[in-house]
């Protein structure tokens, strides 16, 4: 049986190995092809210049990540730096332990309060939101009331390209009107 830790580190405290591993569970875990300079530029480009991550190794291999990028937000008058947690996973074949995703959160928490950053916030999916709403013991702190307008049509539906044109169009129009009536 393969051995499991957890550890915490910066952005640029990352190995290249450490970033070849990283790289290619995301991009097998979400189907996405993003490269290195993609994770730099949204990991480096944050409030404190750098972001943390708690990580999860079998066998020297990181396996899971669990990352929170410091943000600037203003609260009533006042400038706060909050952590912006996003990016969890872990390898399928490594979903052994439940306690896993909630041990490198913390992780990536406790080396965030280290930086007096005290507060964080997260928008999960609709499967992650039970796992950190009841397992994690995190808080609601409001309801989004948002709603998505699809510029490229064909990119949903997976055909139709020609239709792209006419999403935007109308997406446009949309945003003009919505900043002509709430102005």
């Amino acid at each position: 049986m393969s051995k499991y830790n957890i550890l915490a580190k910066r952005t640029q405290d990352l190995a290249a190995q450490e970033w070849r591993d990283i790289i290619t569970a995301f991009n097998s875990v979400f189907k996405k092809e993003y490269s290195k300079e993609y994770f730099n530029l949204k990991y480096l480009n944050s409030a404190l210049g750098h972001s943390y991550h708690g990580l999860l190794y079998s066998n020297k291999t990181v396996v899971g990540i669990f990352s929170v990028i410091p943000r600037k937000y203003k609260y009533i008058d006042k400038d706060l730096t909050i952590g912006l947690a996003c990016d969890a996973f872990i390898l399928k074949e490594h979903r052994k332990d439940e306690f896993f995703l909630k041990q490198m959160a913390d992780a990536a928490i406790a080396e965030l309060k280290k930086a007096d950053v005290t507060h964080f916030i997260s928008i999960p999916n609709k499967t992650a939101y039970p796992y950190w709403k009841y397992f994690g013991g995190w808080k609601d702190i409001g309801k989004l009331d948002y709603y998505l307008i699809p510029i490229r049509i064909s990119k949903l539906l997976g055909k139709y390209s020609f239709l792209d044109i006419i999403s935007a169009f109308i997406f446009k129009i949309l945003i003009k009107g919505y900043k002509f009536f709430n102005l």
